[in-house]
């Protein structure tokens, strides 16, 4: 089976070319969008910028699976919220519906898109299903809805079957955005008001994502269909925070403070947004990835937390 991953140099892309590698029976391609020094130890193809229009189509020519994991998930130094939402549109619902189509008339049997769950919302009052509302409450869950209808539409009727997996926060070694801010902020050990939140969040850890991409490579049930993903243990902000601090081999320096001051608190220091990410809950509900693909996660959160906090404080001596 010959899998090509795209996004390659990308936390989730070069850890999934890695574990391709491992496995005799697949063939792994990573697909670059340049030539690069990176050395994958696999083929490598340089697909160009997806967001401009490229003829991909014999390149694509005998693949058999596509695992599209290039995406924008941040823009940086984007002050006109019109200008972000064009950017992610741009590369996350064009470059797909670009990459949707050469699949299709290269014949390629199944593509696998991550999404994100931030499609249905980002707090939940009851746990997020695949079949909940959608909700995106930010530029970048509004272009990953945008890119699953693209992806539908383009290849309806085609003998190319999509599979679109919604993540929440991944986590791991060298994982970015979200939790290496975490990260930061836990190494620096200031006090942190966040001792009486009882929160619930469902995070994945790396292994666990790749081992369903891994089954949605090849079960017949996952055509056709959105799958949630996640480490099937729900953990408190406080709990995460323990759990970091003490890969790091340092105290989790937790104080109590009322629910309401730290709503106060976010308004009046513009980080509305963040308090909330750190005291609402956001839940999935793994039930049907369980029960119609056979699949369970690998691997509990905590030995992954761990060790991603100590590598994370190792990078940061040097």
């Amino acid at each position: 089976m010959r899998v090509l991953v795209t996004g390659s140099t990308g936390f989730v892309g070069h850890a999934l070319v890695k574990r391709l590698i491992d496995i005799p029976s697949v063939t792994p391609i990573a697909g670059c969008r340049r030539a690069n020094t990176v050395d994958f130890g696999c083929e490598t193809y340089v697909l160009g910028d997806l967001t401009e229009p490229v003829n991909l189509t014999e390149r694509l020519r005998g693949v058999d699976v596509i695992v599209h994991t290039a995406a924008r998930a941040h823009v940086l130094n984007v002050g006109d919220p019109l200008a972000e939402r064009a950017e992610f549109e741009s590369v996350n619902v064009a470059a797909t519906r670009r990459l949707a189509i050469a699949a299709r008339r290269a014949g390629v049997r199944r593509l696998i898109f991550l999404s994100s769950i931030g499609v249905h919302g980002d707090r939940t009052e009851n746990p997020f299903t695949a079949d909940s509302p959608f909700d995106p409450r930010s530029a970048y869950a509004h272009s990953k809805a945008q890119a699953e209808a693209a992806l539908q539409e383009v290849l309806a009727g085609s003998d190319t079957e999509w599979v679109v997996i919604r993540p929440p926060l991944v986590y791991g070694p060298n994982a970015p955005g979200n939790m290496q801010k975490l990260l930061g902020l836990v190494l620096r050990a200031p006090p942190i008001p966040l001792a009486h939140v009882n929160n619930q969040r469902s995070l994945v850890a790396l292994p666990n994502l790749l081992d369903l991409v891994l089954t949605c490579a090849t079960h017949t049930e996952a055509a056709g269909r959105a799958w949630l993903v996640a480490d099937g243990v729900d953990l408190s902000t406080p709990r995460l925070i323990r759990e970091l601090a003490d890969g790091m081999g340092r105290p989790a320096r937790l104080f109590p403070m009322p629910m309401s001051w730290l709503k106060a608190l976010g308004k009046v220091t513009g980080r509305a947004g963040t308090i909330s990410s750190l005291t609402d809950d956001l839940q999935l509900d793994i039930q049907a990835t369980r029960e119609r693909l056979g699949w369970k996660p690998v691997i509990r959160p905590e030995p992954v937390l761990r060790h991603t906090a100590a590598w994370f404080r190792h990078q940061r001596r040097y």
